[in-house]
């Protein structure tokens, strides 16, 4: 609709231009189609990261969705202690990285594959190396990392 409004004030008010009235109108349609480039360009730069299809299962975003809430006391204060480790961690099989593989096979006994995945999204949320954390704990259980 805006382009053809724009048509109509050329051919109204540059009749005594001594540029052809294709010309104008090319002008204008060129600025036009730039301005809505620039425009989609700009809409989609702010929307950047927020939009995409989530490949998790139904259950894992239900999981992660609960770890950005404080879980129990004894779960909240592992997550803390693995975002610690996670961070003095320096090299495979060092003592931080042993005390994770700790940490992470007593989650394992507790409550499996499921509240370790708990308490790793809880480390994420919490800003931890949780990268870190799912990389240690690669072979516990059934924790693929």
């Amino acid at each position: 609709m805006g382009a053809i409004a724009l048509t109509v004030a050329v051919y109204k008010f540059w009749p005594t231009s001594s540029a052809p009235f294709w010309l104008s109108l090319l002008v204008i349609v060129a600025s036009f189609v730039m301005f809505q480039i620039k425009e989609r360009a700009s809409k989609s730069t702010a929307t950047e990261g927020t939009s995409g299809v989530d490949l998790r299962s139904q259950d894992e975003r239900d999981i992660a969705g609960k770890a950005e809430k404080a879980l129990s006391r004894d779960e909240e204060a592992l997550a803390h202690k693995l975002c610690q480790l996670a961070l003095q961690s320096t090299a495979y099989g060092d003592t931080a990285d042993l005390e994770m593989k700790k940490i992470g096979k007593y989650l394992n006994e507790k409550g499996g594959y499921q509240l370790m995945q708990l308490v790793c999204y809880r480390v994420r949320s919490l800003g931890g190396k949780a990268r870190s954390v799912e990389s240690t704990w690669s072979g516990i259980g059934d924790w693929r990392g």
